[in-house]
């Protein structure tokens, strides 16, 4: 996965070396950081529009997106611990 200044949200197939998909449009801004919670099944993006999106890996769809940040949000970190 990769993010871009835009806001575009970027899977690549790393068997093929190759672009696997995008998603433009959710993120207003340029996207930040991006953290993999594999045990949720979900990719969680933070942008600095303000903006954490919580991803499906397997659809890429937006599962949830979190609002809050005026200034934007520029590092993300997950435990189990906190769920």
């Amino acid at each position: 996965f990769s993010g871009a200044i835009d806001g575009t949200l970027s899977r690549w197939d790393l068997s093929n070396m190759c672009l696997s998909e995008t998603r433009k449009g959710q993120h207003k801004d340029a996207i930040n950081d991006l953290l993999m919670i594999e045990d949720l099944n979900l990719l969680a993006s933070a942008s600095s529009d303000g903006s954490t999106i919580m991803w499906d890996l397997e659809t890429m769809r937006p599962k949830k997106t979190f609002k809050g940040h005026r200034k934007g949000t520029f590092s993300l970190a997950y435990s189990q611990d906190y769920r």
